[in-house]
């Protein structure tokens, strides 16, 4: 995944972000990449496509409707995410 690394990071940012919460801003970018995908900056979207993580899972619930989103775009994107919070994707579509 394209991110800042430890090396293109500039001194003064190393000095003020802690690797903690560089990892806490490298999820967030992902999970909003996801939510972004989803949403296509529509509102109401995701109230509607819950993400959980349960039993070592990452789980987006993509139904009804949304369920046509569940293509290879999104699978990517989630995978990104799962990886950064060490869980598995999964995309329930029933």
């Amino acid at each position: 995944m394209a991110g800042l690394s430890g090396e293109d990071l500039s001194p003064r940012l190393r000095e003020l972000a802690t690797t903690r919460t560089l990892d806490h801003a490298r999820i967030l970018g992902a999970a909003m990449r996801v939510a972004y995908l989803i949403s296509g900056s529509m509102p109401g979207v995701l109230p509607r496509t819950p993400m959980q993580v349960r039993n070592r899972k990452l789980t987006l619930r993509l139904v009804g409707k949304y369920k046509p989103l569940a293509g290879e775009r999104v699978f990517g994107r989630l995978k990104q995410l799962g990886r950064l919070i060490g869980r598995e994707p999964v995309i329930v579509t029933d």
